[in-house]
């Protein structure tokens, strides 16, 4: 895949204290990517699934972004980058991002933990 640009805009707005007006901490980032990896996954029971990153570059890759769905009866879903033992939780509605513009010893495999029906998207650049 020839380098693809992409863009990283995220905007939070929260009083900067106790009875103030909401101010921007914003994030932007602007880079290329080799390599895509974009996933719908409609889980049932409980489990666990390797997230195969296809074609990213042994350092890692250089964006995540894992979200859960809202649903029903839908119990946080677990994310343990690299084999590690301890799952970060994510509960429904909400997402797990992750954006390493050089990543030299980076996120090269992610598994999902799940325990009950889920329907979950991960998008991996490299």
């Amino acid at each position: 895949m020839a380098s693809q640009p992409f863009v990283v805009e995220l905007l939070l707005q929260l009083p900067s204290d106790t009875g103030q007006d909401l101010a921007p901490v914003q994030f932007q980032y602007s880079g290329t990517f080799n390599s895509l990896a974009e996933y719908k996954l409609e889980l049932t029971g409980a489990g666990t699934k390797s997230i195969d990153f296809g074609t990213m570059p042994a350092a890692g890759a250089k964006l995540i972004l894992a979200k859960v769905e809202v649903g029903v009866g839908v119990a946080p879903v677990g994310f343990r980058a690299n084999g590690g033992l301890v799952a970060e939780e994510v509960s429904a509605g909400g997402a797990k991002f992750i954006c390493s513009p050089v990543p030299v010893a980076g996120i090269t495999s992610l598994d999902v933990d799940w325990t009950t029906a889920a329907s979950v998207r991960v998008l991996v650049l490299g």
